[in-house]
């Protein structure tokens, strides 16, 4: 699995490797590229409800099909104020959207946003500025590229006037549309946190009474800050409150997503990992985890909370949570709880390594072999971090072949960090070898391994830090054989 590592990376002591140039690197572009994994696996995937025209119609077309209306014709109508007329070209265009989608291409030229918005800002009824919101919702989908003049055009207030109105319908549809404009697109889901709906719409979740409302005002939430796009820390910094005071009240349904949005905005920047700490996330996450719904999401963010300063992961494990992760460890969670202890070694290996018994890390080489790839990634992240940042004496005990076999076996795996890690890795049982008077018995796990192999495969990579740190590798398999 492919999860953000601890920033503190940077700074271990890997002995000879810092001579040769062969210092531990973040990995950045591999991790950044792969780390929205974790969240897909937390994520709670919703299908946007938006009511179809023809239920809405008890299934009966309100277009004649015998009429024929051009494009320019029905643009008319909407600009007439008529809700007759209004209701008739917005079927139409519902219609033509889903059985010629291609056709509303021939509408960029027509200010389609400024039309929406009028006909919105027209005193309807309800039943009309619903199809409006479909019609809209519909066009999103289809066509992407029209969010973005939508949000130029001044969009957004309208969508706040929307979610103000007293009928329940009309709110539930605007928020499935503000979600789906801030998945599809970047640039609305910035505008949209930048102008405060979110505000909007936790004032919904906190006074409605109505449970399909504060539903749909949850994933609403999530979807507009799960878009996986950058977004600036210094705006997703004002939005951490509003949301953390959510949990207080929230079922449990709904507290994942609560959840599920901190794990998104802790994606995003770091940043707001000591903010949650102020806030005492802690006990909220004790509680969560012994939830079965809960703790997938309870342990994304931990993990994510894990990339913050020692002090504040030092706060983590006084509050006991060696001893939370460590039974998931034996559960179908192995997977982010080695993820999470990773993430602490690298940052506090002393707090947390006297605590990792020889008999765990046996029972985590055994669950190799059968393991998902996954979960190959994260035991090789593990033992590899265990072996790199622990005393180079306590390091004897991992010069053995059933774990150098994991390390070889893993340069295969195609993942940049997991392969990094493997080869730093090696280095360090080398280093450890040389130390320790232990040459001759690493050297003869590693010739009994596909090493040389695997080195040869990975000759033809380019990747600076790979090459690196496989010259270091070759240089003492030559040694060897000599």
């Amino acid at each position: 699995m492919s999860i953000s590592r601890s920033t503190s990376g940077q700074d271990m002591n890997v002995g000879c490797m810092e001579g040769s140039g062969a210092d531990l690197t973040l990995y950045n572009e591999e991790i950044i590229k792969e780390r929205m994994e974790i969240t897909n696996k937390i994520r709670v995937k919703s299908h946007l409800r938006i009511g179809n025209v023809r239920n809405k119609t008890n299934g009966k077309s309100l277009l004649n099909k015998e009429l024929f209306f051009s494009i320019d014709k029905c643009i008319e109508l909407l600009y007439t104020g008529d809700e007759e007329k209004i209701i008739l070209a917005i079927t139409f265009l519902f219609e033509i959207i889903q059985e010629h989608p291609k056709i509303i291409n021939n509408m960029r030229n027509l200010e389609i946003s400024e039309l929406f918005i009028r006909v919105l800002s027209f005193s309807l009824s309800s039943f009309a500025i619903n199809l409006a919101i479909g019609i809209v919702f519909q066009l999103f989908s289809v066509h992407i590229q029209f969010i973005n003049p939508f949000i130029d055009s001044g969009f957004i207030i309208c969508l706040q006037q929307l979610l103000s109105s007293e009928n329940e319908e009309i709110i539930i549809s605007t928020i499935d549309l503000i979600g789906c404009m801030a998945d599809f697109s970047n640039y609305a889901r910035d505008a949209l946190i930048s102008f405060g709906i979110y505000y909007d719409i936790i004032n919904i979740i906190t006074t409605s009474d109505n449970d399909h409302v504060v539903d749909t005002g949850f994933q609403g939430l999530f979807l507009l800050f799960s878009n996986t796009s950058l977004i600036d820390s210094d705006i997703l910094k004002t939005c951490v409150k509003p949301i953390f005071d959510l949990i207080e009240n929230s079922p449990s349904s709904s507290l994942s997503l609560v959840l599920g949005i901190l794990v998104e905005m802790t994606n995003h920047s770091y940043c707001i990992a000591p903010i949650l700490f102020q806030y005492n996330i802690m006990p909220v996450l004790i509680s969560a985890i012994s939830n079965p719904e809960l703790i997938v999401v309870s342990l994304g963010l931990i993990g994510n909370l894990c990339h913050t300063q020692p002090p504040q992961i030092i706060q983590l494990m006084q509050n006991g949570m060696y001893g939370i992760i460590e039974p998931f460890l034996y559960t179908n969670h192995m997977s982010l709880s080695l993820w999470i202890l990773s993430n602490i070694m690298e940052s506090i290996p002393d707090y947390v390594i006297p605590l990792i018994s020889s008999e765990l890390i046996q029972y985590i080489e055994s669950c190799f072999t059968t393991a998902s790839s996954d979960l190959k990634n994260e035991i090789t992240y593990f033992l590899g971090t265990l072996i790199i940042v622990n005393n180079t004496t306590d390091n004897q005990a991992y010069i053995k072949d059933d774990i150098i076999d994991i390390f070889v076996e893993m340069l295969g795996s195609g993942v940049l960090f997991i392969v990094i890690r493997c080869l730093d890795s090696i280095i360090k049982l080398i280093e450890v070898a040389q130390v320790t008077g232990n040459i001759p018995k690493i050297e003869s796990f590693l010739c009994n391994t596909d090493l040389e192999d695997r080195i040869n495969d990975l000759s033809h990579n380019s990747n600076y830090n790979i090459c690196i740190r496989m010259d270091i590798i070759h240089s003492f398999i030559k040694l060897a054989s000599k």
